[in-house]
């Protein structure tokens, strides 16, 4: 049986984590430090919430929640220039998450769940000044 609190937990981090810039209107994730960044993601049978992401580059903890409803999820982040495929997960059954500790450069990527071409997440990764 699951909880409410539960299964609340991804959703309370994401409200909790991400704020909105008023310029771009995507999500902005960590601040101007060299602090651990965290960019939660949850993968709804929709696709990806948020579908755009930005964060300062440096070490960054990506974390994408299945709640699809589906068994299995086929994961990959990968460079959008050139589509160099950094890391790949399949979440199958009892794996509800991905969490993925990675150093990222300045640039843009995609998150993918492979057998859903359009369930895509932009991550937008800036130079941190």
């Amino acid at each position: 049986m699951i909880t409410i609190t539960r299964f609340l937990r991804p959703i309370c981090v994401l409200l909790l984590s991400v704020a909105t810039t008023p310029t771009t209107g995507a999500p902005q994730l960590g601040p101007n430090t060299n602090q651990l960044r965290v960019a939660p993601i949850v993968l709804r049978p929709h696709g990806f919430e948020p579908a755009d992401i930005e964060i300062r580059s440096g070490k960054a903890l990506v974390a994408v929640y299945n709640r699809t409803g589906l068994t299995e999820v086929h994961l990959s982040l990968e460079r959008q220039v050139g589509g160099e495929r950094l890391r790949e997960q399949t979440l199958g059954s009892g794996r509800r998450h991905w969490k993925l500790d990675i150093e990222l450069a300045p640039g843009k990527y995609l998150i993918r769940e492979t057998k859903h071409q359009s369930w895509i997440c932009h991550l937008t990764v800036t130079a941190a000044n």
